[in-house]
């Protein structure tokens, strides 16, 4: 359709952060990042080919059928905030929230809003041995779902079918997220060290 695509996307990356130590014990973070991706790149319209020298035809009108390139933008908010406490000489409390929203074009679900809760006990039993004990609450909203969204047009001959259970985008979709997790990390001596680190998650979409 086009001798070029003539492809532009303009991208921006900001970031932001405080740190504070108010207190010996007690430390303070923010963190905010701006992501923004805009692709203005033209829509040309192509013919659906589904051989090597055949077109897929509209059976309505007979016509063959005409697919789109779909110039796909999204913007990001995120902001993390954390405290962490100094509890004893061997053990660190730490705690934070996260919000991340992310709205995008041409995707199943246009907007998602992320809100995660969490929390750290990091000890130091021993020597050389560093435990971390986590446990974290997520929550996303997202927009209506739109199936067919990434879809154009919805036909059977693509192979991309609208409510199909295995092409759905879980990874918008509304759910809730809880985790817990362990991290081990032992420093046998300066040439050897070990770790193993374990998460549990349980999603409800």
């Amino acid at each position: 359709p086009a001798g070029s695509l003539n492809g532009e996307v303009e991208t921006t990356l900001a970031k932001f952060s405080v740190n504070s130590r108010p207190l010996q014990k007690l430390r303070l973070d923010a963190n905010y990042t701006y992501s923004d991706r805009d692709n203005n790149t033209p829509v040309n319209n192509y013919n659906y080919v589904i051989g090597d020298a055949f077109l897929a035809i509209d059976p309505t009108t007979g016509l063959p059928v005409v697919r789109q390139n779909r110039p796909y933008s999204f913007t990001q908010h995120l902001l993390q905030l954390k405290a962490g406490y100094r509890l004893a000489s061997k053990t660190d409390l730490s705690g934070g929230f996260d919000i991340d929203d992310m709205e995008r074009t041409y995707q199943q679900a246009e907007e998602t809003k992320d809100h995660t809760l969490w929390a750290k006990l990091k000890l130091r039993p021993m020597e050389g041995v560093e435990t971390t004990l986590k446990i974290s609450y997520a929550d996303r909203d997202a927009s209506t779902y739109d199936p067919a969204a990434y879809q154009n047009p919805v036909y059977p001959e693509s192979g991309a079918v609208a409510n199909t259970p295995l092409m759905k985008a879980f990874e918008m979709a509304d759910r809730q997220r809880d985790k817990v997790g362990i991290d081990v990390a032992v420093t046998a001596n300066e040439n050897l060290s070990l770790g193993l680190n374990l998460d549990y998650y349980k999603d409800d979409y």
